[in-house]
């Protein structure tokens, strides 16, 4: 009853109302909002069947989700066994951090584990019931078991799920009102927080209730038939032990003998065993050559004379059995490398200069040299901070940048692309250093990281990215004879089983471009392990066409709002097209049409540039395994027109070039690729491009519409909405141009992000709490839509509160202008309007008095570019400023940025003329 809770506290509390009660004494006409369990949502809806009239009184039912309820006499039975009597108990706390506390009257707190007598103690009923999240609820809710929601968060975070429109309202109206900040998550995000309960609920159920009733029980209503049986031994038998427990605690001599600590926790450990511990994700990493390997460690035979040499045949023999990788059907010819030599001498050269830099120790990680011979792998390459190797569930304390730096450098050190460089260099010139250096150096990087640990092992796209460089490492060395090619050959098959038994289990999160490399990556090693298919790769190959369609719109574009990020999607893409056709593979038809469509979208968006406009997060991850001299847009953007059409419509580059002639891709079926014309804007008003010729030159004009807000599930935002980046025959004039702040007055903040190559506004967790109040617009997203005309792109921003930001840019004969207008909507808070225009010079001169024109000498020319606003605004709004220009991730140079700030009220419309004097 009430009163058994009148001394509870904490964050738990549970207070019983009796349904009958409630709606006995509450009149007719008011409406009930019911909260309880997913059991009592359950009840409640059997109720409104048999009684309609309740259902019109019930406004909205709210579910918990279940963490299994345990009986009384459990909690009883803890607080004996030290030493208390639990009549003395006056206060309860069920979550005091991990465990439970009670306290005592004579002042002492006691710490429960509720662990031990959770199934010891469990209700009968809750073994047999399927329902962990409130599914006949319209709204539930529980905590979010989410390493970035717990350790890196001051805040209180739960999951909630709204399952009917009534639910759906009322959480829609509780963030529309501020009583709740949300964010949307992925089911994957689900699954991973509830997944132990969840597998107890549905995994192991069906097994457990068709041994219930052939204990002679009973099988609860509405289960008849309809849960799945799995098919495990290990189940079966922690069911059976589960349910034998249940039964004989009924009995009293039973029940003394399993309060013993011993017994109890042989039941408690051996029940959670059988339901949970599945061993065969271990079982799959370990293989014969590993077992022998670490036997030799342990006992060195290799130096026992004949008997060595015998041992270490066997170790050699038993450990390419166990991970044998097979050469791809498709060999290069070799004459080929020599030619390829010969038409690109200027990416030999590069090619050469990078693998000597890294013979002698050094590596360059964005543009910034690194000595790894000195310092070693796990050393952070800008701070020099080392790394230790946490458990996994501390991985995320690698991102602390205070403390070690930016991770993207320890990610691109443990890329290992100049391994492949270096295996490049050998096919190319015949020199063994390279493959002694390749084989020294997976050595070191395996000692310095087990499988799993480290920060090398953090972010499935770069576990991907690393093992698409190995698999390249075995392409390359495909004949070559001698023992060092053998060991390497070795050392990558067994590392890249490694790679995979990491990668399988955690590939689903995150559900974006990480997702999608993971999947890749697998696919590929699939490939090279079997000849045959099989239902893994038919699970693979599935999985990936699902994921192609949550990145990639039935047009090619983008969804994640980044062309960085869609660029690195497609050279997935290319690559698993460039091994499928080399193992004897067909990709799935849905991800072959979304492939063809992102090659003519990205042909359409670049233009005659062909170069990717920094329009979105910015982003120096790459697929293919090579540096900078394979690199350039036009390099993967033709190998996409050689894989997927019959016409190349360009020239061969470095890298169709070498792939293409190495993997013998044969001539698709498909048609011509369409040549890309003066305009584009692709279907979802996303992203838009004008291009035209004057007498100055090309000018060419990118801009990005689409939403804009604090995406939900994502640690950054983009504030490139109708951000204009604008080249002049192919070279930078103005980047990140024409971002707009609205009520957003952090100047420091503006600067980091263009320095670090961030367009927006990137933010750990602690610093949401902070933009949540500056981006207060009741949770909905800013939206634009692009259009063009002839020689004109413009689109249209929209704010929730009805305030309109238009943008527009045109190509005349002898100039190229902006036009800006501002509509404020009745009654806006507005406060502040303000554009910052960022271009590639140096200021020459200025005029007007600090308005009206600015002159500008662009870098690396003669040309001086004429900067006017038609506008009379006061000095104040007016300002000239150095700036940083992201030119890649972590890579900027100087700069001018003119900033115009405006008080909203006054805001109206401007033009900005830019011309060639």
């Amino acid at each position: 009853d009430r009163g058994s809770f009148r001394g509870a506290e904490g964050d738990s509390l549970y207070i019983p109302s009796f349904a009958n009660r409630v709606f006995r004494d509450a009149p007719p006409d008011r409406p009930v909002l019911a909260i309880g369990l997913p059991c009592q949502a359950y009840g409640l809806q059997l109720l409104q069947e048999r009684m309609p009239a309740l259902k019109s009184r019930v406004l909205v039912r709210i579910s918990l989700f279940c963490g299994l309820t345990f009986l009384p006499s459990g909690v009883g039975d803890q607080i004996r066994k030290q030493g208390a009597d639990p009549e003395a108990l006056i206060g309860l706390r069920f979550r005091d951090g991990r465990s439970a506390t009670a306290t005592l009257k004579d002042g002492r707190i006691l710490r429960l584990d509720k662990d031990k007598i959770l199934f010891s103690h469990m209700c009968g009923r809750c073994a047999l019931c399927p329902d962990q999240t409130g599914e006949a609820a319209d709204v539930s809710c529980g905590d979010a078991w989410l390493e970035r929601f717990g350790a890196e968060s001051d805040l209180a975070w739960s999951l909630v799920v709204s399952r009917t429109e009534a639910g759906l309202a009322l959480l829609r109206r509780s963030v529309a009102e501020g009583f709740l900040w949300a964010m949307r998550a992925g089911e994957e995000e689900l699954l991973q927080a509830q997944r132990p309960m969840l597998h107890f609920k549905k995994k192991t159920l069906g097994q457990r209730l068709l041994l219930h009733r052939l204990l002679g029980g009973a099988t609860p209503a509405g289960l008849e038939g309809s849960i799945p049986v799995a098919l495990s031994p290990r189940i079966f038998l922690g069911n059976l032990l589960l349910l034998a427990h249940l039964r004989l605690r009924r009995f009293r001599a039973c029940r003394w003998l399993l309060r013993r600590d011993a017994l109890l926790g042989v039941f408690n450990l051996a029940i959670r065993l059988c339901l949970y511990a599945d061993p065969r994700p271990a079982l799959r990493r370990v293989t014969w050559g590993g077992l022998l390997r670490r036997f030799d460690r342990l006992l060195p035979l290799s130096r026992l004379g004949l008997l060595g040499s015998r041992w270490q045949r066997l170790r050699l023999r038993m450990g390419s059995r166990t991970s044998r990788l097979h050469p791809l059907p498709r060999p290069m010819p070799g004459e080929s490398w020599r030619e390829w030599a010969a038409r690109f001498p200027g990416a030999f050269e590069l090619l050469k200069r990078r693998a000597e830099n890294y013979l002698q120790g050094r590596v360059e990680i964005f543009t910034r040299p690194f000595d790894l011979a000195r310092q070693g792998w796990r050393v952070h390459p800008g701070s020099g901070r080392r790394y230790p190797l946490l458990p996994p569930f501390l991985s995320h304390r690698y991102g602390d940048f205070r403390i070690f730096g930016d991770v993207k450098d320890a990610f691109e050190l443990h890329k290992h692309y100049p391994f492949v460089e270096l295996c490049l260099l050998y096919r190319l010139t015949g020199r063994q250093d390279c493959l002694r250096a390749v084989s020294e150096g997976l050595e070191s990087w395996s000692r310095a990281f087990p499988p799993g640990a480290g920060v090398a092992w953090v972010g499935n796209v770069h576990v991907a990215q690393r093992m698409v460089a190995w698999m390249f490492v075995f392409v390359l060395l495909d004949g070559v004879e001698g023992s060092v090619a053998e060991g390497i050959r070795r050392r990558i098959a067994t590392g890249l089983r490694e790679h995979a038994a990491v990668l399988r289990p955690r590939r689903h999160v995150p559900a974006n471009n990480h997702r999608l490399g993971s999947l890749c990556a697998l696919l590929m090693h699939h490939w090279l392990r079997t000849r045959a298919g099989g239902r893994r790769e038919a699970a693979l190959a599935g999985e990936l066409s699902a994921c192609v369609d949550d990145l990639v719109s039935p047009a090619g574009a983008p969804k994640e709002g980044s062309l960085a990020y869609g660029r690195l999607v497609l050279e997935f893409l290319l690559l698993l097209k460039l091994f499928a056709g080399a193992s004897g593979r067909e990709l799935p038809a849905a991800v072959l049409d979304r492939s063809r469509s992102m090659v003519c979208w990205f042909s359409d968006l670049l233009g005659p540039e062909e170069s990717l406009p920094p329009l979105g997060d910015l982003s120096d991850e790459h697929a293919f395994p090579f540096e900078p001299c394979f690199q350039e847009d036009r390099n993967w953007l033709e190998l996409g027109r050689e894989l997927f059409f019959t016409a190349a419509g360009g020239e061969a580059t470095p890298l169709s070039a070498l792939l293409c002639g190495r993997f013998g891709a044969a001539p698709p079926a498909a048609a011509p690729l369409p040549a890309p014309g003066e305009s584009f804007v692709d279907a979802g008003g996303r992203f838009g491009r004008v291009s035209r010729r004057n007498r100055d030159g090309r000018w060419t004009a990118w801009m990005r519409g689409g939403e804009f807000g604090l995406p939900p599930g994502f640690a950054h935002a983009h504030s490139d909405l109708l951000a204009p980046v604008i080249r002049l025959d192919g070279r930078a004039v103005m980047t990140e141009a024409g971002v707009f702040r609205y009520n957003v007055a952090s100047e420091e903040r503006m600067s980091d992000v263009l320095s670090q190559g961030h367009s927006g506004i990137r933010c750990d967790m602690g610093e949401q709490a902070v933009w949540r109040g500056r981006f207060a617009w009741g949770g909905e997203p800013l939206s634009a839509a692009l259009s063009v005309q002839p020689g004109r792109l413009s689109g249209e921003a929209r704010l929730p509160d009805g305030t309109r930001i238009g943008r527009a840019i045109r190509i005349h004969d002898d100039h190229l202008e902006i036009e800006d207008a501002y509509v404020p909507a009745p009654g806006g808070q507005a406060k502040l309007l303000q554009f910052n225009f960022i271009f590639f010079g140096e200021m020459e001169e200025k005029r007007g008095g600090g308005r009206g024109a600015v002159i500008l000498r662009l870098h690396g020319t003669n040309d001086l570019l004429e900067v006017r606003f038609d506008r009379n605004l006061p000095p104040a709004s007016f300002r000239i400023l150095p700036a940083r220009i992201s030119e890649g991730y972590g890579v900027s140079g100087p700069g001018i940025r003119i900033v115009l700030s405006v008080p909203a009220a006054g805001a109206g419309a401007w033009q900005t003329r830019l011309g060639i004097l």
